[in-house]
């Protein structure tokens, strides 16, 4: 649900008519004073969502809003396909993304050392083993 709030919008030869038909009048180049339940649903004018599940309030584009909040979405997913809740692997968290394993924390907490996919590469470009070693201003000549 988008919050009623007044914004303001440009009328421009594509928009006027539409405008005109809510009562909005002015002349092509004004701004005019517009309800955010007005607008058109391809509008990139910030607007308020409220989300109809979870009341969460957020600042998008209006060509952007949906009913439902992302979360409140993938546990209407859930529910309606019958799969258990994803859950972090470290720390038991609900998670919001069925593509990962464990919660954002728990994931920064766990790439450290050994398990970090670059560990052992430091010194791989270092020095001569760079293909760009010493070629510095010779290409410039």
């Amino acid at each position: 649900m988008i919050k009623e709030e007044i914004v303001q919008i440009r009328l421009n030869p594509a928009n006027r008519k539409y405008y005109a038909s809510f009562g909005y009048t002015g002349e092509m180049g004004e701004f005019i004073d517009v309800l955010t339940t007005h607008l058109t649903k391809s509008s990139e004018t910030m607007v308020t969502r409220v989300c109809d599940s979870c009341g969460e309030e957020k600042v998008m584009q209006r060509k952007s809003v949906f009913p439902s909040c992302q979360r409140c979405v993938v546990i209407a997913q859930n529910k309606a396909t019958g799969k258990p809740k994803p859950t972090c692997k470290d720390c038991d968290k609900q998670l919001t993304n069925h593509n990962t394993i464990r919660c954002k924390p728990c994931h920064n907490a766990f790439i450290v050392g050994e398990n970090n996919p670059n560990f052992g590469n430091g010194d791989k470009m270092k020095g001569e083993n760079n293909p760009n070693f010493g070629k510095r201003g010779k290409d410039c000549e």
